[in-house]
Formats: structure tokens, C-alpha cells, sequence
């Protein structure tokens, strides 16, 4: 059985912790036992990283001061998804890293509304001038093709979701028991970014090189090699040359919090650094906690936490 210990030691990592969970789990055959015991069927055994993020999703939204709201996300976080919530609520509570029981959920909440907000605002920049497309890498159950008022206009040329197969069949099949409906074009693209071209499978959905483009990365890069991160960023860089190009970013960005289990992090410089070497000059990073990361729900005598961190960039 997975023991507290264990959880403590992947869970530190914030946005990082269910890689090490996931993998610990089906090693030990505890990932099929977790779902079977509750009684959790809508999205069959995938997707179950996203279903924490979408299951929060979910809690953030039924507060009365809620920093946005997603009706889809209660039913894509399902039973397993408030299960594992109340478990990483109960670590981050008594690690002595953290000592915060709502730490997960509020960074949840607040990386949600970030993102958003780099939406609305890339649409209102470029809506007026043409037109536009956001590239979703990792998009798991993301919603905001179905929930954002700033993607619901003739400017907005498609939203690419991009995800492993399984991932995209399990959440359209939720979508649609729910009758939920895209506000844009919407355009799945199933790729396993680890091991295939993104350049070719996006310009064979219809991506236009010429239209201006946002790209969110929201709990990917820690996930990937640094060699598969390298060759992602090169595969958007190539596109500079022809429209305008935005990056939204989550990474790690303490070492001294992230479990050996995660093959990419950088602090805050070391990531710009990166960022900035493949043609974006312009990076904006934020700690949790810091001006542009709180929404006023980071405690202010707590210290920004590096371990979770987003940045903007532009080329």
C-alpha cells in the first residue's frame, strides 16, 4: 500500500506531485484499486492528473467569491478527483514544506484565473487586428474553449487541444453526456509530445502559421525531459518568422521542493533564460504569491513560493 511518507514526498511538488503519484500507483496496481473503490466511472482510467486540477476547478467555483466558473468541472473531476483533493489537502497540511491545508486548491484557483486572464487579454489585443488561435499543449480537461467569453467571437480562429487519444475520448465523451458546447472552434489533436513532431500535426488540423498565436503550457514542462521541452519550444520559435507568437508557462521553480522524480524544473531566472534563448524577449515570471500570482488568496506574511511558478512571454 502507498504510505503517508510516500504521498508526503510527491506531493510537495504542487503541480508536479501526481506525476510521482500516478507512477507509484500503477506500479503497485493502488491506481486501478483507488478508482474501482470510488465507484468513479465517467472518465474510465484516464486523465486522472487532470481530474485533481478539474475536481478543485470545481470547489473554486461554488465559492460566493469564486475567481471564475466552470459548470463542466464538478463532472470531469468526478468522485476520484474530491478524493485525491482531501488527500493533498492533508499532506500539505502537515508538511513542514507547506503547513497549509489549502495550499493545493488555492493554487488551483489562482493558476486558473491567471491563465484566463492571459487569454482575455491576447484576445482583445489580437481580435481586433484579424484574428487569432490559442495552441493548448497538456490540455487534459481544460474547459476554456467551452467557458470563456473572450474565445466566444468570429476572431478567435480555433482552439488546438492537444493530449494523448484516451485523455480526448474520455473528456468528449463527458462533454458530451453534458451537452456541453465549444463558444469557438475547437480542434483535438491527439499527440504524444514525448515522441511525435507537433510542427506536422497541427498544420495537417489547419493551424495558420500567419495568425497570431497563444500557446499555454499549464502543468507540462515538469513532466517532459529537458530535450523534449528543448524541442518544443524550437518547434514554436519556428513560427516567429510569420505571426506573432505568445507562450504561457508553468514550471518548478525550487529545486529544494521538487521530488528526483521530476525530469524538468528551473528557478525563476534559469527558466526566463530559456524562455528568452528561443526567441521570446520578452518573459514575465511570477512566484505563487507574487503581484501578478495571488489574487488575493496568497497569505501576505507568507513568502512567495518559487516551487510554483507561471510566466508570460512574447516573441
Amino acid at each position: 500500500m502507498m504510505t503517508r511518507s510516500s504521498v508526503a514526498v510527491a506531493a510537495v511538488a504542487g503541480v508536479g506531485v501526481t506525476l510521482a503519484i500516478r507512477a507509484l500507483w500503477q506500479r503497485r496496481g493502488e491506481y486501478t484499486k483507488f478508482i474501482d473503490s470510488c465507484g468513479d466511472e465517467e472518465l474510465d482510467r484516464v486523465a486522472f492528473t487532470s481530474r485533481l486540477v478539474a475536481a478543485e476547478r470545481a470547489m473554486e467555483s461554488a465559492r460566493p467569491d469564486a475567481l471564475f466558473h466552470d459548470p463542466y468541472a464538478a463532472a470531469l473531476g468526478g468522485e476520484s478527483g474530491k478524493v485525491m483533493s482531501a488527500q493533498f489537502a492533508a499532506v500539505t497540511e502537515a508538511s513542514p514544506l507547506y503547513k497549509w491545508r489549502e495550499y493545493h486548491v488555492t493554487w488551483m484557483a489562482v493558476r486558473t484565473k491567471y491563465i484566463d486572464d492571459k487569454v482575455a487579454a491576447f484576445a482583445a489585443e489580437w481580435g481586433s487586428r484579424g484574428g487569432f488561435q490559442v495552441v493548448n499543449l497538456g490540455a487534459g480537461l481544460d474547459t476554456r474553449a467551452f467557458r470563456l467569453e473572450s474565445l466566444r467571437t468570429p476572431a478567435c480562429r480555433a482552439v488546438f487541444e492537444i493530449d494523448f487519444r484516451a485523455v480526448i475520448d474520455a473528456k468528449d465523451r463527458c462533454l458530451k453526456r453534458l451537452q456541453a458546447a465549444a463558444v469557438c472552434a475547437r480542434i483535438s489533436i491527439a499527440l504524444d509530445l514525448a515522441d511525435e513532431e507537433l510542427q506536422p500535426a497541427l498544420q495537417a488540423a489547419g493551424f495558420d502559421a500567419r495568425t497570431p498565436t497563444l500557446w499555454i503550457l499549464e502543468g507540462l514542462t515538469m513532466y517532459l525531459t529537458p530535450a523534449v521541452n528543448s524541442s518544443i519550444f524550437e518547434q514554436i520559435a519556428r513560427f516567429t518568422s510569420s505571426a506573432p507568437q505568445a507562450l504561457i508557462v508553468g514550471f518548478l521553480g525550487d529545486g529544494d521542493k521538487i521530488p528526483p522524480d521530476i525530469p524538468f524544473w528551473k528557478d525563476v531566472e534559469g527558466m526566463r533564460a530559456f524562455v528568452s534563448s528561443f526567441g521570446f524577449p520578452h518573459v514575465n515570471a511570477q512566484r505563487f504569491g507574487d503581484p501578478e500570482l495571488h489574487y488575493g488568496r496568497y497569505p501576505p506574511a507568507r513568502a512567495p513560493d518559487a516551487s510554483n511558478c507561471f510566466l508570460y512571454a512574447s516573441s
